[in-house]
């Protein structure tokens, strides 16, 4: 009898990995990016592990690349760690289980997508909302105006998600904002082309 993929774990899996890889700036700013832009990281986990057929050789591999690519490494190595860590638990999940593996990448990026999708949106309505005001960019402002600025799409949102979730949502997509703060501040003056608000990561070889 051919073995069912696991989607609840599957599921898991990527509630661990992906906030990661976002956190690294391993996952492009902008909702229109290509796909290939979405799963690039993700897709040559997988494949490493396909390569080798083994959680740990595939993911040692695929760390010390993208170790060498991520922003704010030594802030989210631990969270890393622990994304190893559940795999190797759930290591019977990937390794013999081809099916598992064709099933995440061809169903990655609809993941990835839904994933990012509401915090691209409150982060670009408020760029939008502040355009030219570089202030906007510090601590201070981003708390006082935060949830005025992107009323609009929690409107949307909250057709879709929680009030916990929402709020959530919020803080998260607060402290991303504030930890760069650099990054915003170009953003919000027109320096980063509307394109460039993605990913300034090389592809790897």
């Amino acid at each position: 009898m051919a073995k069912q993929v696991d989607t609840s774990r599957i599921s898991e899996f990527c509630s661990l990995l992906f906030p990661v890889l976002n956190e690294m700036d391993l996952l492009p700013k902008r909702l229109g990016a290509r796909p290939t832009k979405y799963e690039k990281y993700p897709r040559l986990l997988l494949g490493l592990i396909r390569r080798y057929n083994s959680v740990e050789a595939g993911f040692r591999e695929w760390e010390s690349k993208i170790l060498r690519d991520a922003r704010r490494k030594e802030e989210h190595f631990p969270d890393l760690v622990r994304v190893f860590e559940w795999m190797k638990e759930n290591k019977d999940l990937f390794e013999d289980r081809k099916d598992t593996l064709q099933y995440l990448s061809q169903s990655l990026y609809g993941r990835l997508y839904n994933y990012l999708y509401p915090r691209r949106l409150l982060i670009n309505e408020y760029i939008q909302t502040f355009k030219g005001r570089t202030e906007a960019a510090e601590e201070a402002f981003i708390d006082s105006h935060f949830d005025g600025a992107i009323s609009q799409n929690i409107n949307k949102l909250e057709e879709i998600y929680s009030t916990e979730e929402i709020k959530a949502l919020k803080n998260e997509v607060k402290g991303y904002l504030k930890a760069r703060s650099s990054y915003f501040k170009k953003a919000l003056s027109g320096e980063v082309p509307e394109e460039e608000i993605e990913t300034t990561i090389e592809e790897v070889e």
